[in-house]
C-alpha cells in the first residue's frame, strides 16, 4: 500500500503547510501529495527532499496528537471563515442600505 501524503525537507526543515515557510518541528510539518511533493523536489535547481508521513512517527501517541493538532487548526479556521463572512456580509449591508439621516 502505498502512502498518500509526505513531508517535504530542505536542510533538514519541513515545509509547513501551504508551502508556508519552515519549521524544525514535525508536528508543524505541511502534509502534500506525491505529486506536489515530486514536482518540488524534482525541479532542477531543488535541494528539497520528500518522505511519506508515516516514517515520521513512531507510536500512536505521536499521530493521534497530530489528529488533534489538525483538528485544532480546522476549528479556527472554520471560526475565521464565518467571523469573514459575517463581516463582509455587514460591510455589504452597510454599504447598499444607509440609513436615512
Amino acid at each position: 500500500m502505498s502512502d498518500k501524503f509526505f513531508v517535504i525537507i530542505k536542510n533538514g526543515l519541513y515545509w509547513r503547510p501551504n508551502s508556508r515557510g519552515y519549521t524544525s518541528s514535525r508536528m508543524e510539518a505541511g502534509f502534500y501529495t506525491e505529486q506536489e511533493a515530486k514536482e518540488v523536489c524534482d525541479h532542477p535547481n531543488s535541494s528539497s527532499k520528500y518522505k511519506p508521513v508515516s516514517d515520521l512517527f513512531e507510536t500512536e501517541d505521536e499521530v493521534n496528537a497530530i489528529i488533534s493538532n489538525l483538528e485544532r487548526i480546522r476549528g479556527q479556521m472554520q471560526l475565521q471563515m464565518k467571523q469573514d463572512r459575517d463581516f463582509t456580509y455587514q460591510k455589504s449591508l452597510d454599504k447598499y442600505f444607509k440609513p436615512p439621516k
